[in-house]
């Protein structure tokens, strides 16, 4: 029988019945009650409540005259002793949950505690209806947010309008994201000196490692492809990349001084890829590192943008088997809409000549799957985000938005 307590202790409470229920020198009547409770006991019954009521009939018999005319009175006691037994006990209990609650309240988490409460609510406003959320909070609920009037207004006020005041929300949410990845910490030209050290060490060894690993692999044969192909439809392609030096390197980007100008050449210098050729994956991580804000307060960002548009490493290698390449053709290139709102909001958080421009277009990608060209295309957009002149003469690169959900 599993009581989720310990055992020894039930064991012992049994044990003392027993031997009240043997012991000759005990009052018949307390050696009554022990009798019948290990018969309860016995049968199933709880053992606990059984050693309480031995107990409280022990304390009423010594309180009790030794008169056995007086039974009736003995047990009186030994209820009236049970019943304080349990207000003792439930005193006790209510006492301990207090003292818990308030070491709780009191206690500081870790900061390992802070980090895993934090990436689980990575995501949250994708997972969440804002609409529904408004209008199902209770006001008690809403009062426990953080008092910041404007959230809790907002949410009270998109119970009430419904779905546009919630979209101008999303909206404002997302200008505030970005800026928020845009905003630098206070100046501090040791520490940009460490990060630009250290990424640029750790670049180094990626594209060593990579054209190390290309040069191995090159040669070697090829596992077949899978028997069953994927559903890729081929298209008709117009144009494709330009072509990549066979020797593991990339083009230099030209230096730009117009924002417009500069945001095509990103666009292409992130889409534009061949796996056929010995440039490796991170010779395109490095080549967009040349262009980065030269503090290096944004490049470890940056570079995790950029990591997040390219293939992985494993698929990359798995591409090359399919000479697989990718190019972008651009349709537009625009300032996005809410960037004003963004610059009212940042004031003097930004360098002067930081902007951002919106790029849509289509991804083209093309290989060869047993034998034969297949091709596919599919629509992107995503948002640049750059500081030119007069920060700087020619225009670098900040960060990227996420990839299909650029600034509007």
């Amino acid at each position: 029988m599993v009581t989720n307590s310990a055992s020894h202790t039930r064991l012992e409470q049994i044990c003392t019945i027993e031997s009240i229920a043997a012991d000759e020198a005990t009052p018949t009547s307390v050696r009554k009650v022990a009798e019948e409770e290990l018969e309860r006991i016995r049968e199933g019954g709880a053992v606990d409540p059984s050693y309480q009521r031995v107990r409280a009939a022990i304390a009423a018999a010594e309180q009790a005259p030794d008169d056995e005319d007086e039974a009736e009175d003995l047990e009186e006691l030994a209820a009236r002793a049970l019943a304080q037994a349990k207000a003792d006990r439930a005193r006790r209990i209510r006492e301990n949950r207090l003292k818990r609650e308030a070491a709780a309240e009191a206690a500081r988490r870790s900061v390992h505690s802070f980090t895993l409460m934090w990436d689980d609510l990575a995501g949250w406003v994708n997972r969440y209806d804002p609409v529904k959320v408004g209008r199902e909070l209770t006001e008690r609920a809403v009062g426990l947010l953080p008092a910041d009037p404007r959230r809790i207004g907002g949410l009270r006020r998109s119970r009430a309008r419904g779905s546009r005041e919630a979209a101008e929300r999303c909206a404002r949410g997302r200008v505030r994201r970005n800026l928020i990845m845009l905003r630098s910490p206070s100046y501090d030209p040791d520490l940009r000196r460490r990060r630009l050290i250290v990424l640029a060490i750790v670049t180094a060894l990626l594209l060593i490692s990579a054209v190390t690993y290309a040069l191995l692999t090159r040669d070697e044969p090829h596992s077949a492809p899978p028997s069953t192909p994927p559903a890729i439809t081929a298209p008709e392609v117009v144009s494709g990349p330009s072509g990549m030096p066979d020797d593991g390197t990339l083009p230099e980007l030209p230096p730009v001084t117009d924002p417009e100008e500069f945001a095509e050449v990103v666009a292409h210098a992130i889409f534009d890829w061949d796996t056929s050729s010995l440039a490796p994956r991170a010779a395109y991580l490095q080549r967009i590192a040349t262009v980065a804000d030269p503090t290096g307060e944004s490049s470890p960002g940056l570079i995790s943008d950029v990591d997040a548009y390219l293939p992985p490493e494993k698929i990359w290698v798995d591409l090359r088997e399919y000479e697989t390449r990718q190019w972008i053709e651009v349709e537009t290139v625009e300032v996005p809409s809410e960037w004003d709102t963004a610059l009212d909001q940042a004031g003097s958080a930004l360098a002067p000549g930081t902007t951002a421009y919106t790029i849509t277009g289509v991804r083209h990608r093309d290989g060869v799957w047993d034998g034969e060209p297949v091709a596919s295309q599919h629509d992107v957009a995503f948002t640049v985000f750059m500081t030119c002149a007069p920060t700087y003469e020619q225009c670098r690169l900040l960060r990227l938005s996420l990839l299909d959900e650029p600034l509007e």
